[in-house]
């Protein structure tokens, strides 16, 4: 009697890869190396409010490492992958991403100790830092003590939603980079709000006489929109009555 397996197709390679932490990670982190060294750094900067000075040139860039808990002479002991390893010529950086779960401060320094022990031969003098990218990293400390070489070791945070606006507030990014970054982000759910009251006049005139049809909008999308655009759109009108259209003014009174 043979074995029937059914397995279901993807309908896309983007529904395949959805959701996955790891492809998200090397999708963004792989891209943001083709920057410029200086580029990729100020991104890192600015999302995550390092405070290391100047860096130099990245050297190398690693994905999920595999690194022993004790040094290469150890072979029987276990081993540790952080997701990302970036070394510039005056800074380490330790990465761990996550998508959806939570940052695990065990973990954070199961990972920094790997490091100090994998690489044994290390000049301690050198700077290393740990980045928590996305999940929820309330209980992820400031720093992490190595007892065994005396080194303290600085831990930052960041969200996605962090790296993707430092994206946008860099400037000479190229055109085709710049887009393929921002939509693997947008294929996991991040992307750049716009608020009416940021905009300039002309602009802001622009998406106000924009004629919506309530009949094209669903109750529940009303709903999906509620935290993004809808209350913005509601304050403006209260507080500017006389540029509102109509139709503004009614999705806004809809939706309220």
């Amino acid at each position: 009697m043979g074995l029937n397996l059914e397995v279901q197709a993807p309908n896309s390679w983007k529904d395949l890869f959805k959701c996955t932490e790891d492809f998200l990670t090397a999708a963004v982190f792989s891209r943001l190396s083709y920057l410029t060294d200086d580029q990729f750094f100020r991104i890192l900067e600015e999302a995550c409010d390092l405070d290391c000075g100047s860096v130099g040139q990245l050297a190398e860039i690693h994905f999920w490492p595999s690194w022993s808990k004790e040094n290469e002479e150890d072979v029987g002991k276990s081993r540790i992958e952080p997701d990302v390893y970036l070394k510039f010529e005056n800074l380490n950086i330790i990465i761990e991403a996550k998508y959806g779960s939570e940052q695990v401060t065990r973990q954070v320094k199961n990972e920094i100790t790997a490091f100090f022990d994998y690489h044994f031969e290390f000049d301690t003098s050198d700077k290393v830092i740990f980045i928590a990218v996305g999940g929820d990293s309330s209980s992820i400390p400031g720093q992490v003590e190595i007892p065994s070489i005396d080194r303290e070791v600085k831990c930052f945070t960041c969200g996605w939603a962090d790296l993707l606006e430092a994206l946008y507030l860099e400037k000479d990014i190229p055109a085709t980079l710049f887009d393929d970054l921002t939509e693997i982000f947008k294929w996991f759910g991040y992307q750049r709000r716009t608020w009416l009251k940021s905009l300039a006049a002309e602009d802001l005139k622009s998406v106000i006489e924009f004629e919506v049809s309530l009949e094209s909008l669903s109750v529940p999308l009303l709903r999906k929109k509620r935290d993004c655009w809808l209350f913005d759109i509601v304050s403006y009108c209260v507080e500017s009555p006389d540029i509102c259209s109509n139709s503004i003014k009614d999705l806004a009174e809809f939706g309220n």
